[in-house]
């Protein structure tokens, strides 16, 4: 017991100093070893899990835990297994890749590329009631269908592929009602198999941006023919719609495809497996940058804010994109209250590379207690619409937002050092995206010794 215990305070001790150095033999790991939550990333939750259970002398390692909690293959899981994996998590902004393979999906593609995503969506693949007219909203993976909408079943070939059930959206829709909606994280294609519900009146489906540009209008054929395969250009990322301008229309399915690279970094390392008769064997762990990239186009669609006061008096003004320069100072809590928001916050990432940054320091150091009204940001029920892209938000005297409202997403954010969860939906939430957010060293230091450090805690 004596040996543990001070193997663990010596870890530690160093951890604290940030001066831990150990030589790896990367050999020695086996499978996705130091992947103790096997959820295919090795991180600080990894390190954290070996701590818990090393500091517990009476814990015995099973022989599946020993698979991953065993780092360095010395028979044992304690301190230098948890330091190992420390030496690699200490530098900000670093996970480390396993071998844990993704299930591959029949709609991939052949040919998949570094940073392509994928979102599809078919009239299959939802499982309603037909002929039910529908009220509220409803998310199916990146789409989320606004009422009012029905679902039908009539089977139909399209391009050799047979569909069986649609989408009907019940009328003339837009930007609120009667469409489907999605949130492309950069430029890519768009294509929708439809026709019109009408068996003699053909009718027109829009496809459109935020701002309710049309980026293709299209003619559906009348519903004894066959449906129309439509496909237009994303210029860019943002949110996007689908609804008709004449009465209703029958979808099928719906893909998106990402063409461009600008929303994640990432190594070009590529690792090798090796298989052999008696299983598969992995390389050595490679770095994965989550640096934001660099933002290269125009501010002119939006309002540029370098302080507090002119973030708030953007947010008051109503404006719809709103870009944050530089590390801004926010000594209160802000509310985003509004529904349908469609305003966007953006980060410009620095000259030095670094990303924009809002530090709610001075409300954390103006409060007595944590309490959720030190939250960073706050998107109360019944609000949504907002879009957060390429920033850091840190040092909340309580999570670094707490969303209680609905269709809100998040791409290349940085959730850290909050005195509470990161990201907490609670209260209702629904239909709230994230893309390449990272959320760590979260805690609450304060009143509870650290506990309660979620990452992203969902409690709805």
């Amino acid at each position: 017991m004596k040996n543990k215990n001070d193997s663990l305070k010596r870890l530690l001790s160093l951890a604290l100093t940030g001066a831990l150095m150990f030589s790896i033999n990367t050999h020695a790991f086996e499978r996705s070893a130091g992947d103790v939550d096997n959820n295919g990333n090795i991180d600080a939750k990894d390190c954290s899990v070996i701590v818990q259970k090393t500091i517990n002398d009476s814990f015995a390692v099973d022989p599946e835990y020993n698979i991953f909690a065993d780092v360095n293959a010395d028979g044992y899981v304690d301190a230098k297994d948890a330091a190992i994996v420390f030496q690699y998590v200490l530098k900000q902004n670093v996970t480390l890749k396993t071998n844990k393979q993704e299930e591959s999906s029949t709609e991939a593609t052949t040919e998949s590329k570094v940073n392509e995503v994928t979102y599809d969506l078919k009239g299959d693949d939802i499982k309603a009631v037909a002929g039910t007219l529908y009220s509220d909203s409803q998310t199916y993976g990146a789409y989320t269908i606004l009422p009012q909408y029905k679902y039908g079943s009539r089977e139909v070939t399209v391009n050799s592929e047979t569909y069986n059930q649609f989408i009907q959206l019940n009328g003339v829709g837009d930007s609120t009602k009667n469409a489907v909606t999605f949130f492309a994280p950069t430029q890519g294609t768009f294509s929708v198999i439809a026709r019109s519900s009408n068996a003699t009146e053909v009718r027109n489906l829009v496809v459109a941006d935020s701002s309710g540009k049309e980026l293709g209008v299209f003619t559906m054929p009348v519903s004894g023919d066959e449906p129309q395969v439509c496909t237009v250009d994303i210029p860019s990322s943002g949110r996007y719609y689908i609804y008709s301008t004449i009465k209703n229309i029958n979808i099928y399915r719906l893909t998106y495809r990402s063409t461009g690279n600008d929303f994640v970094t990432e190594s070009t390392t590529e690792a090798t497996t090796k298989e052999s008769t008696e299983g598969t064997t992995h390389e050595p762990w490679t770095e994965t940058s989550t640096e934001i990239p660099t933002f290269s186009g125009s501010t002119d669609d939006g309002t540029v804010v370098k302080n507090f006061e002119e973030l708030k008096s953007a947010i008051s003004n109503g404006d719809k994109k709103i870009y944050v320069s530089g590390t801004i100072l926010c000594s209160e809590r802000i509310s985003l209250d509004k529904n349908d928001a469609n305003v966007e916050f953006f980060g410009l990432t620095n000259s030095d590379g670094t990303a924009a940054t809002l530090d709610f320091t001075p409300l954390r150091d103006s409060r007595t207690s944590s309490g959720s009204g030190g939250s960073g940001f706050f998107i109360p029920s019944g609000a949504g619409g907002y879009t957060f892209r390429n920033l850091i938000i840190e040092k909340a005297g309580d999570c670094g937002i707490r969303i209680q409202g609905n269709n809100n997403t998040f791409t290349n954010c940085i959730f850290r050092y909050n005195n509470n969860s990161g990201v907490s939906v609670t209260g209702g939430g629904s239909g709230n995206i994230f893309y390449y957010v990272d959320s760590y060293r979260n805690g609450d230091i304060v009143q509870k010794n650290g506990s309660d450090a979620d990452g992203f805690s969902v409690k709805l």
